[in-house]
């Protein structure tokens, strides 16, 4: 037989496909921003490599039998196997939700309180499956789901991963459901010989790194990874640690009802630990799925995964449960300008930037602006949202306020003083952390202040609470609504209500509208909605672009500094950033720009223009387009990424030092940066990200 290709493995156990540059035309389209083997291949000069994983193999067993492809028996053996677990996961999923009958095995232990049905159904779809991220929304019982697998005694010994403060509810937690487990807990960070007749290990994420040799050598059946976003980075020592854990292992859950705080490429630095390439390597998930970090289409995603069983989310509604629509409440208030004022260098070098694209010498300068005004804003509004909670104190309620910075509480806790505030942030102990729940619980404790990135997992406060009061707002919508979610799950009896505090100035009026666009990453891909959903109704119009430069003109006016000279869009340079915010671009790097724009520009432009790309200044300089028109010389830069814009802008000043050109266009995903000067030659933003399709 004459063999068209032939499917071998590389050196990282990935399947390499080398076949006939016709063959290879119908794979590449098959398996869309897949990788190109960096090997020269038999039957062409690219062959692909890819995850050995089970949907390929069922894609690589129907592309052979299609083509005559030469597969060593072994890795023909394990296609199939592979591709049979495949066909048999894709079945059980489908009709997961019709099988709602507990059925444990007569050696598993008894669940010493009754499942409610929907965590029947993730129990028998789970032990099917195997590996999943359970993303119901919370309070719906993700923990006692979970812990529903260790009744069986062939799911044991587990471990199960948690923040450092839920150590002890899940301890807690298990013994309530399953009260003959022997479960051990490690306590801190000096490692010790633990239990060999443990049936379930406990542990925080920053304590595998010190412990790693001790667990490694427990054979666990089960990983359970709880508020799983924790690992959402993709190069942090937990996560490469859980996912050793979860490679070993025979089964692997994550728990997280925000899986996504910011961009959807966050989802594939999940799923890659609970199901090792599920979605490829990284660098094939952001080819094929995504743009500068965002899913392209966020249900599409979400209809990908739950499809395959690899996740499952329900809301309350769909179980029949009564909770899950909290009311959110935007109120505006007055600041205390003068606690603004005392930042004015600060607040004075933001405005600036916003009004004048300065990208200044480095991204940490960036990070500190923002740190200051975020704190600033806090401070500035701080007394205000006393007075907002001492309003509602009065009417007899408890209440939880989200804050974030130190200074912010210590102001809430002297205004507070006579409802006996509790705190509970990243500065308390886990002791005082237990103490100060209780205190508001059963105590006379009417006041709760909570981290807003403390409170994951926390349970207990619905039965007292159902008022939250944001006194300062977090850049990720989905940590609030962690925050909110402490009283609006089960056990909740009243409607609750929550309450966004905000300020005109400062940093309120951008988060909220960066919050919009992330809130829309994470319906998309974990609800499978389409339309961008807002965090917030803002009945003020939105943290538009323009409202941010009103923001910031008002605050130079108050502090008498002169407002920056904008740059004026006429001529040449007007006709170009007209025609560039019209091109819609499906690009991956800049390669793909320069050739959209070469191709297209041409079409939106004068006839009497001339286009050159790749222009060379000197041996140093080389802009990606110069476009002239008369005495006009315009120089087009593309760029892909957000970052290093101090190397960006030193690379402009160069083509300003040896190009004589009258003004300069920035093609990038620079958000927030309309434009600047550079040595005085006026340089416009065109932002990449509104142009992305």
């Amino acid at each position: 037989m004459k063999y068209l290709g032939q499917i071998s493995l590389d050196g990282t156990e990935r399947l390499l496909i080398d076949a006939e540059p016709h063959v290879m035309s119908r794979i590449r389209s098959l398996f869309n921003g897949i990788l190109t083997s960096g090997a020269r291949g038999k039957f062409t000069h690219k062959p692909i490599s890819i995850a050995f994983n089970q949907s390929h193999s069922k894609d690589v067993l129907w592309i052979s039998e299609r083509y005559p492809l030469e597969i060593p028996m072994s890795i023909y053996t394990e296609l199939k196997m592979k591709a049979h677990s495949y066909d048999r996961i894709l079945a059980e999923v489908a009709r997961a939700d019709q099988n709602k009958d507990w059925t444990p095995s007569p050696q598993a232990y008894k669940l010493a309180l009754p499942l409610r049905e929907h965590q029947i159904q993730f129990h028998n779809m789970a032990i099917k499956v195997k590996r999943m991220l359970l993303a119901d929304k919370m309070g719906l019982g993700k923990t006692a789901s979970a812990i529903s697998l260790l009744c069986e005694p062939s799911h044991r010994p587990a471990i199960v991963v948690v923040p450092p403060h839920l150590c002890t509810q899940w301890e807690e937690e298990v013994h309530r459901f399953l009260p003959d487990l022997k479960v051990h807990v490690i306590r801190g960070f000096k490692t010790y010989n633990l239990p060999h007749d443990t049936d379930v290990v406990i542990t925080s994420y920053n304590r595998l790194e010190p412990w790693q040799d001790k667990i490694y050598s427990i054979p666990f059946k089960t990983v359970i990874l709880d508020e799983v976003h924790e690992l959402r980075h993709s190069g942090t020592n937990k996560r490469i640690n859980c996912k050793k854990l979860s490679e070993q292992a025979d089964m692997c859950f994550g728990l997280s009802g925000t899986p996504i705080y910011n961009r959807g490429s966050e989802m594939w630095s999940v799923m890659d630990v609970i199901s090792p390439d599920c979605l490829g390597s990284e660098t094939e998930f952001k080819s094929e799925w995504c743009d500068f970090e965002s899913v392209r289409e966020p249900a599409v995603l979400h209809a990908y995964l739950k499809n395959r069983g690899l996740l499952l989310r329900r809301v309350p509604e769909d179980v029949g449960m009564n909770f899950g629509k909290a009311s959110k409440h935007p109120y505006t208030l007055d600041a205390d300008l003068n606690k603004l004022k005392e930042v004015q260098e600060v607040a004075k070098m933001l405005a600036i930037s916003v009004l004048s694209g300065n990208v200044g010498d480095s991204d940490t300068s960036a990070r500190e602006f923002d740190m200051k005004l975020r704190q600033a804003t806090g401070i500035a509004k701080a007394r205000p949202v006393a007075e907002f909670v001492k309003m509602l104190c009065e009417e007899g309620e408890k209440v939880i306020v989200g804050v974030w910075h130190r200074e912010v509480y210590d102001i809430l806790m002297k205004e507070l003083a006579q409802y006996k505030p509790v705190m509970y942030s990243g500065s308390e102990s886990i002791k005082q952390k237990d103490e100060a729940k209780k205190a508001f619980i059963e105590g006379d404790s009417q006041v709760f202040l909570l981290s807003l990135r403390s409170g994951a997992g926390l349970d207990g406060l619905q039965r007292v609470c159902n008022t939250v009061v944001f006194g300062e707002l977090d850049w990720s919508p989905h940590v609030m609504d962690q925050v909110l979610a402490r009283v609006d799950r089960d056990g909740q009896v009243k409607h609750v209500q929550g309450f966004y505090l905000t300020i005109k100035d400062g940093s309120d009026p951008f988060i909220m509208g960066i919050n919009n666009e992330k809130r829309a990453q994470h319906d998309g891909v974990i609800e499978g909605i389409e339309v961008p959903v807002e965090i917030l109704e803002d009945h003020g119009g939105g943290a538009t672009r323009e409202r941010v430069r009103e923001m910031a003109k008002k605050y130079l006016t108050s502090i008498g500094e002169d407002i920056p000279e904008a740059v004026e869009e006429v001529g040449l340079l007007g006709d170009l950033a007209v025609a560039l915010r019209k091109l819609k671009i499906t690009a991956s790097n800049e390669a793909d720009m320069q050739l959209a724009i070469y191709e297209n520009l041409p079409k939106l432009i004068s006839a009497n223009t001339k286009i050159e790309r790749e222009f060379n200044f000197s041996k140093r300089s080389r802009i990606d387009f110069l476009v002239s028109r008369d005495d006009e010389r315009i120089g087009i830069e593309c760029k892909n990424v957000a970052t290093k814009r101090a190397d960006v802008y030193r690379q402009l000043r160069r083509y300003v030092e040896d190009g004589g050109i009258t003004a300069l266009i920035l093609f990038a995903p620079w958000h927030g940066v309309t434009a600047f000067k550079v040595d005085g030659t006026p340089c416009i933003v065109i932002d990449l990200t509104l142009n992305s399709i």
